[in-house]
């Protein structure tokens, strides 16, 4: 059977991922081209295609386990000698609730046998030998940062040349429990990430067709019972948080799924500063969406897009 090599971490947001690979290139860490500056959670691990969806249902419920963003204190840097001749930075702040987090991938698919046990760190260099080692660690010293991470990512290692086998986030899951919205029998649970997850973009296509994004983008997900009913897909760009993709299943439509979704757009547009969302959409559900956004009191803001402040 095909496997898939996954893992999952906290990516470090800009500016700090930044000036974390300026200490990755000042101390030749061979692995600086390979993977993002982060906070591992789970290592490679081999799953079997078979089990990827099953792997994002297990970032979805580990996220789900905390209560909300982490606030972390990296630095300084420290290292793992005599066991691996690792330089990583320290991480502090919320280490109890990034521990629990943690845990929950403790579970299949990610159930394997663990060789040393979890301390969270952002590494910085490997394979040093002793010296250069020591160097490093003496050099970095000084080096504090503090950062606020909102999302895990659920990373998949492919070949990209020239660089040779490339960790990517292929799913991710934004950490806190899941808002859940409806009335009577009709509860929906939305998750928020920035893209969608490899089943459900195949579960959407046939409503939609291709559902990418650009820059700083967002991805919401509307699930009944653990099945997908509805999507919401774009990006925030300057002032404005952009819907380029508004999905909902045939036999959900009418049932609030589409309300609660934009009522959610409007959410991130907040957290993102924008002043306002726009619903500027194409595909064959282009025209339900126009209508359906001029019923939420959407104005049109040019030849095609339809804008309301947030």
């Amino acid at each position: 059977m095909p496997r898939r090599r996954l893992a999952v971490a906290l990516l470090l947001p800009r500016p700090v991922a930044l000036e974390v690979d300026g200490l990755r290139r000042a101390f030749g860490d061979p692995a600086r081209a390979r993977v993002a500056p982060h906070v591992t959670l789970v290592p490679p691990t081999n799953v079997a295609e078979a089990r990827v969806g099953e792997a994002v249902d297990r970032l979805r419920a580990a996220a789900a386990r905390v209560p909300g963003p982490l606030r972390l204190a990296l630095g300084p840097v420290a290292s793992f000698a005599p066991v691996t001749p690792v330089a990583y930075l320290a991480v502090g702040g919320d280490v109890d609730a990034l521990a629990r987090l943690q845990e929950g991938f403790l579970a299949p698919p990610f159930d394997r046998p663990r060789r040393y046990p979890f301390v969270p760190h952002v590494t910085v260099a490997v394979e040093l030998p002793p010296d250069r080692l020591a160097a490093v660690v003496a050099a970095a010293a000084d080096f504090r940062a503090e950062v606020v991470v909102d999302h895990v990512h659920l990373l998949e290692e492919g070949r990209q040349e020239p660089v040779g086998r490339v960790w990517t986030p292929i799913a991710d899951a934004l950490l806190g429990p899941p808002a859940r919205a409806g009335r009577g029998s009709l509860p929906v649970e939305l998750t928020v990430g920035e893209r969608l997850d490899p089943d459900t973009a195949a579960r959407v296509a046939p409503w939609w067709g291709e559902t990418g994004s650009g820059p700083r983008p967002f991805a919401l997900t509307a699930r009944r019972d653990g099945t997908v009913v509805g999507v919401a897909t774009g990006e925030t760009i300057g002032d404005a948080t952009v819907v380029r993709v508004l999905a909902v299943a045939p036999a959900e439509r009418g049932t609030g799924v589409g309300r609660r979704l934009v009522q959610e757009v409007e959410a991130v547009a907040r957290r993102a500063g924008a002043a306002r969302t726009v619903l500027d959409v194409l595909g064959p559900g282009a025209a339900d969406v126009r209508a359906f956004a001029l019923g939420l009191g959407y104005a049109p803001a040019g030849p095609a897009p339809l804008s309301r402040p947030v």
